[in-house]
């Protein structure tokens, strides 16, 4: 495996022959720099570099001054969703790098600067507007296009997570280790756009060329997941399973997959198997809001089927739930955290957690506070109106925006579960013109 991420790293002479001159001084640090790009692309550790997050320490401890590592250090929290500007402290980082940049970085490299501060505080179109400019310039730009399909993602811009890749792709070859990687992205952005025979088509070029290509695994799960070809999913990941499972970064939403598609098959016992197995425990070492959102959602699309999954399971998740309840970051959080606050009868906090949310609404102005005013608190009150048995008033909340959840991000697949509660409370409503409206 050393190949991809260890082999032929850019010095700076290699970085400027590439049309991407980064501001640093010494060779060694663009070396690690260019292994920890590479390293976050493929979802994995380079066991050579000792790791993703060993290579990225060493990149700052080397040059704790330069640009790029930091915009790149500061970029990966904001778009893992877990700090945003409304934290002091990451907030005086992203100022102290935006700074910097104009005072000592290259034009690409204040760019990249601008990109982070407008994650960072919300207005991930202002940051695709950035990230396009560079990958006009510099088509590959591997950091620029990896955030930038992060940043499509969670404004629900399935178009743009298509396109951004597809301008670029042409620019790598079969000889470039990284080439694989572009695959998986290009094909996940044919998926989302309902492109499923072109995307299976790319997704099984990439794993062809490099079978560890875990996104390109993720695709081909979202292609069998929307064309209903659930076995067939099954046998995909339970095959590959040895070279997909090392790609720790995405390893628990893959698994969410693999649960999905036995969820679909109403085998709810070997999905919740799976969930105890192997996602409920990444979740209890990790702690991350992104397997907070994978682990709440198999639990909730349970519970409306009639699975009794139990309170203790509920549980662990609230910790993480909690320290998320003001993260303004990414709307697509908020469900999910409504999903585990009513599960575990957390009424005063899901009231708290409805009030703060109308309170950032009216004070901000932003993406996030847009999709949080017109979708994702919509969303949170129909959760807790179906959680106190109001299933008419969970339905007329979540009915006039049923076509617009993508606004709030995520993919067609992760979205479905709020579908999926607009189809549950509609039939439960006593009344034939709501279950007509929920089909």
């Amino acid at each position: 495996m050393g190949e991809w991420c260890a082999d032929h790293l850019k010095d700076l002479q290699g970085w400027k022959d590439e049309g991407l001159e980064i501001s640093m001084v010494s060779n060694e640090t663009a070396k690690l720099f260019d292994s920890t790009v590479r390293q976050l692309v493929s979802y994995r550790d380079c066991d050579s570099m000792g790791g993703f997050l060993v290579t990225l320490n060493k990149t700052l401890e080397n040059e704790p001054n330069a640009v790029m590592p930091r915009a790149f250090n500061l970029g990966i929290h904001a778009l893992g969703t877990g700090l945003s500007v409304d934290d002091h402290e990451y907030g005086d980082k992203i100022e102290s790098l935006l700074s910097d940049a104009k005072k000592f970085g290259n034009k690409r490299e204040l760019l990249h600067a601008n990109a982070v501060k407008a994650i960072a505080t919300g207005n991930s179109k202002q940051a695709l507007v950035y990230y396009e400019q560079i990958l006009a310039e510099h088509p590959t730009d591997l950091m620029a296009l990896k955030f930038s399909q992060n940043a499509y993602l969670f404004t629900g811009n399935s178009y743009g997570i298509r396109d951004s890749v597809g301008r670029v792709v042409n620019h790598y070859s079969n000889q470039d280790p990284m080439y694989p990687f572009v695959l998986g992205m290009q094909a996940f952005g044919l998926e989302e756009t309902n492109m499923i025979p072109e995307a299976e088509k790319v997704a099984k070029h990439a794993l062809t060329l490099r079978k560890e290509e875990c996104w390109a695994t993720h695709a081909l799960s979202h292609c069998f997941e929307m064309t209903n070809r659930h076995t067939e999913g099954i046998e995909m990941l339970e095959s590959t399973a040895e070279y997909w499972r090392p790609g720790w970064i995405i390893e628990c939403h893959n698994l969410w997959h693999w649960a999905l598609f036995y969820y679909d098959l109403e085998n709810y016992d070997k999905s919740l198997q799976i969930y105890d197995e192997y996602i409920r425990k990444i979740f209890n070492k990790q702690q991350s809001v992104l397997d907070l959102t994978d682990a709440a959602s198999l639990l909730y699309r349970l519970e409306l089927k009639g699975v009794n999954v139990g309170k203790q399971r509920w549980e662990e998740l609230l910790p993480v739930a909690y320290f998320h309840i003001n993260n303004h970051s990414y709307a697509f959080n908020d469900p999910h955290i409504a999903f585990v606050l009513t599960k575990c009868g957390e009424t005063d906090k899901m009231k708290e957690f409805i009030e703060i949310n109308e309170s950032y609404e009216s004070e901000h102005f932003t993406d996030v506070s847009f999709n949080t005013r017109n979708f994702s608190t919509p969303v949170i009150k129909a959760v807790d109106s179906f959680s106190a048995a109001n299933y008419q008033n969970c339905f007329d909340l979540l009915y006039p925006i049923r076509s617009q959840f993508n606004h709030m991000g995520g993919s067609n697949a992760q979205r479905d579960v709020i579908t999926q509660l607009l189809i549950t409370s509609g039939f439960l409503v006593n009344n034939f013109e709501y279950r007509v409206k929920a089909l």
